[in-house]
């Protein structure tokens, strides 16, 4: 039974369910079924005994999500069974070869992907459709959350800019006029999702002192810093998803500070608090993620 209602799909660059990109020699070109899409992962559950039996567990703080399995099925109908063998070739080789990860993107209401890879025989049935054939096979993604094709991205500056001057003697409370809320630069990311998102990214500029500076994520609290100074033509990437990051292009071996923290459901406030310069900046790049 269909259960993707003829959205567009692809894999890998080829798509599937767009009659405006059927290939050559095809009639029709689409997949049907795809099951573990719209399924919640599996929790793992952790606990440690207390003692005795009548003691009970004590549940860990986090529940981990476990890979994602999704069975997709399809179909092809060509001119010839000529055709209908190369494009079989096609499936194989392109759409979804063996051991290489792949980006599967689905064109629902808000357009989502994963990262996966071919996790069992493509099962092919040529007697199913007229010079064509049905398909199957299983895909596996070991990060289990689907990610928002487009990404959300914001920049700003050093969080500890005061943008006017203050008259003294000064009054208490003091309100800081900045560009962002109470008074200081920050950067606004909303994951319209209903999980956390690893999947950003921060580029940073200087200067930055060594030491002297951190990303804060003041939604949750949590930071990050390297233990490396930035120069005004320096330029730090970090890839909180990989938990990598590099610095002018090569590998940054420095000690970190704090976690990988993630973009929770709903706006997320960002700040880089550092000594003020003008010149620095951050960019922020992230995607909504779904369970």
């Amino acid at each position: 039974m269909p259960t993707i209602f003829r959205q567009k799909v692809m894999s890998n660059g080829i798509s599937f369910n767009d009659p405006f990109a059927n290939p050559l020699g095809v009639q029709a070109w689409g997949i049907d079924v795809m099951d573990g899409w719209k399924d919640t992962g599996d929790v793992e559950e952790f606990s440690t005994d207390l003692g005795s039996y009548r003691d009970g567990v004590s549940s860990a703080d986090y529940f981990p999500v476990r890979k994602r399995y999704i069975t997709i099925s399809g179909y092809c109908a060509a001119e010839s069974v000529a055709a209908a063998e190369a494009y079989h070739d096609l499936l194989v080789r392109d759409a979804f070869p063996r051991n290489k990860t792949l980006t599967f993107q689905r064109y629902e209401f808000v357009p989502k992907q994963v990262l996966c890879k071919r996790s069992a025989k493509i099962e092919v049935d040529w007697t199913a459709v007229p010079n064509g054939f049905r398909w199957m096979t299983t895909l596996l993604a070991d990060d289990p959350m689907k990610y928002s094709i487009s990404s959300v991205t914001g920049s700003g500056g050093i969080s500890n800019i005061i943008q006017t001057g203050h008259s003294f003697p000064v009054t208490f409370p003091m309100t800081f006029n900045g560009t962002g809320g109470a008074g200081y630069t920050s950067i606004g990311i909303n994951n319209i999702g209903t999980a956390p998102s690893a999947k950003l990214t921060a580029t940073i500029t200087g200067p930055l002192a060594k030491g002297a500076w951190r990303l804060i994520n003041d939604t949750t609290g949590d930071s990050l810093s390297f233990d490396v100074a930035l120069t005004s033509s320096d330029t730090l990437v970090v890839d909180f998803l990989s938990r990598t990051a590099t610095l002018n292009g090569f590998q940054v071996s420095a000690a970190y500070t704090g976690t990988f923290w993630k973009l929770q459901p709903g706006l997320n406030t960002i700040r880089l608090y550092a000594e003020p310069n003008a010149q620095a900046s951050v960019t922020i790049v992230g995607y909504s993620a779904w369970e």
